[in-house]
C-alpha cells in the first residue's frame, strides 16, 4: 500500500542518515545489557533510540540473546 511504501522510505532514510558507528555501538550495548540481568535496560534502550536504532533492530538484538518464547501446547 501507499502508506507502507512511505514508511519503508522513511525507515531507509533514517538508516541512511544516522551515524552508523553510534547505531552499531548501541546495538552492541543492547546485547550486552540483555546478557547481564543486573543492568537497567531503560537507559540502554533510550540510548539506542537516540542513535536512531529502529525498533526492529532493537528487537532483533534482544532476540539474538534471549531467543523467542514459544508457549508449550496444553491440551
Amino acid at each position: 500500500s501507499e502508506m507502507e511504501e512511505r514508511q519503508k522510505k522513511a525507515v531507509a532514510e533514517v538508516r541512511a542518515n544516522r551515524d552508523q558507528q553510534k547505531a552499531d555501538d548501541a546495538i552492541a550495548a543492547l546485547k550486552a545489557m540483555a546478557s547481564d540481568p543486573t543492568v537497567n535496560s531503560i537507559p540502554v534502550l533510550v540510548d539506542a533510540a537516540l542513535a536512531y536504532v529502529t525498533l526492529g533492530e532493537m528487537v532483533e538484538a534482544l532476540k539474538d540473546v534471549w531467543g523467542v518464547y514459544t508457549e508449550p501446547p496444553m491440551f
